[in-house]
């Protein structure tokens, strides 16, 4: 449907008629205007108040940023500081394990020694001991030879006397 046509406004044709009516439009104009500015002039000041919190936040902001990334610069610096730390610490005890190691297989190597010389030496002993047992086994063989001559010999002796005298 096509708009209504507008109703045409009757004007007086009455020239002081005229005239207030104008003059009202000028005064309900005049408010309008006052009214405007006044809106305006709260508008520029909401404005400006506006701008003031975003220049604030925009500063607040990039100071949160700033204190991020401090933060962030000394957490990595602290990070890698413990992690250098760390690593030192690791590798001391690296150091350290293979020091042992090393200690550990020379002494064993020395223990080894120790043990293969004590054992040369008690098997050189056991056969000082064999040697002497053969020894200590001959002479008294050779002892009881002796004995028997000697006894013999005795004997014999004893039996020229018993002769002798009998």
């Amino acid at each position: 449907m096509p708009p209504k046509a507008k109703a045409k406004k009757q004007e007086p044709e009455d020239p002081q008629q005229k005239y207030q009516m104008l003059i009202g439009q000028i005064k309900s104009l005049e408010k309008l205007t006052l009214q405007r500015a006044q809106d305006n002039t709260q508008l520029k000041e909401t404005l400006a108040l506006l701008q003031t919190s975003a220049k604030t936040a925009f500063i607040n902001a990039g100071k949160e940023k700033e204190d991020r990334l401090d933060i962030s610069a000394d957490s990595t610096r602290q990070f890698k500081a413990m992690q250098d730390e760390l690593l030192k610490d690791i590798a001391d005890r690296e150091r350290g394990i293979e020091t042992i190691r090393a200690q550990g297989a020379k002494d064993r190597i020395q223990l080894e020694n120790e043990i293969r010389e004590k054992e040369d030496i008690i098997q050189k002993r056991d056969q000082e001991i064999i040697d002497l047992q053969h020894r200590l086994d001959q002479l008294n063989k050779e002892f009881s030879a002796v004995l028997r001559q000697t006894l013999a010999s005795v004997a014999e002796k004893i039996e020229q006397k018993g002769e002798v005298e009998g």
